[in-house]
């Protein structure tokens, strides 16, 4: 219902810059105090993640903007706001890792679905700090995972959002890196796998990045996928 009443303010045509500026003002104040909680938990939560996830026997690897920094920089990228995962050999079993999960511990915050109501991907929470699970499929010696996501300069209705493919190799055996003041493991083939997500520039920060724009991002055409808030937890 809140999100409605807030779709309406952002819509209609005598509230909608006021709305857009206080919105703004707030989600700032929101990313400063998601970044000072990333800062503060961050390197726990990252290694708590690992050895849940590595004792539960979950396949899974640190993704995206969390892989890029951890082997550019060895830490959780100073602008980022969460922790990204892909996860293999559970879709289509996502609420069998949902359960999995809640059993270690971790709170299931947000999912996002398509109009089908097949899950796309999974939000959780751990000291405060949300990461996203991609669920990856595989086919042939390539595998893709789908994320929701809304282009900045593109009008949605109420809960809508458009669908990307992020296609990338197949993730091989592991290697350390060092993290902080100790170590996690990537994707051994991590150099392909980041010029595949970001470009062959991904050793240079861009704060301005879009995961929608990669080299091997495809829009799926006529797809929309809506938000699905959790409350009982």
């Amino acid at each position: 219902m809140w999100r409605m009443i807030k779709d309406f303010f952002c819509h209609f045509k005598l509230t909608s810059a006021l709305y857009k500026k206080m919105f703004t003002i707030k989600e700032r104040r929101r990313k400063q105090n998601v970044r000072k909680n990333l800062d503060k938990n961050g390197k726990n939560v990252l290694f708590s993640i690992y050895h849940d996830f590595t004792r539960g026997g979950i396949p899974f690897f640190f993704d995206m903007g969390t892989m890029l920094g951890i082997v550019r920089e060895g830490r959780i990228i100073s602008h980022d706001l969460d922790i990204d995962l892909g996860v293999m050999g559970y879709f289509g079993r996502q609420n069998e890792f949902v359960e999995k999960l809640s059993e270690l511990g971790y709170k299931h915050v947000l999912r996002f679905v398509d109009s089908d109501n097949q899950v796309i991907e999974d939000s959780f929470s751990k000291l405060g700090i949300k990461f996203d699970v991609h669920y990856y499929r595989q086919e042939g010696d390539k595998m893709y995972c789908c994320i929701c996501f809304r282009p900045p300069q593109k009008e949605f209705n109420y809960n809508e959002y458009e669908i990307v493919s992020l296609w990338c190799d197949t993730v091989t055996d592991m290697i350390d890196f060092p993290v902080y003041d100790a170590s996690l493991p990537v994707p051994e083939n991590y150099e392909k796998l980041l010029s595949q997500k970001y470009g062959e520039n991904w050793r240079i920060p861009d704060k301005n990045w879009k995961y929608w724009l990669g080299p091997n991002a495809t829009i799926v055409p006529n797809a929309i996928g809506k938000r699905v808030e959790i409350i009982d937890n």
